[in-house]
């Protein structure tokens, strides 16, 4: 899949690869918080919250890192959140290494 929403492309393709095992996953998504339209499947960020829900449902768990954008959306149902506005915000990162190591 290319082309379009690069959140619910990646969702998709992540989904895919996986088989449906998510149970014992945990994704660190990289985005800006605001998926744009383009793929047919994929046009509008109420998709791409509804897969990443589905996702969550199915076991899989998300930190998200979000540049520039504080997804009120909650387009990710994240156990950890961290927004970066600008480079002095890059030592928040290091709570993702709690995180990958908890439950």
């Amino acid at each position: 899949m290319t082309g379009g929403n690069a959140d619910c492309t990646a969702l998709l393709w992540l989904r895919e690869y996986l088989g449906g095992d998510m149970a014992t996953t945990t994704a660190i998504v990289v985005s800006d918080g605001h998926p744009a339209g383009g793929h047919v499947a994929c046009n509008e960020v109420e998709h791409a919250k509804a897969v990443a829900h589905q996702m969550r449902d199915d076991g899989i768990r998300y930190a998200s890192i979000l540049i520039g954008y504080d997804d009120t959306s909650e387009i990710y149902p994240a156990e950890l959140k961290t927004v970066m506005y600008d480079s002095e915000d890059f030592d928040k990162i290091k709570d993702l290494f709690g995180f990958l190591n908890s439950d």
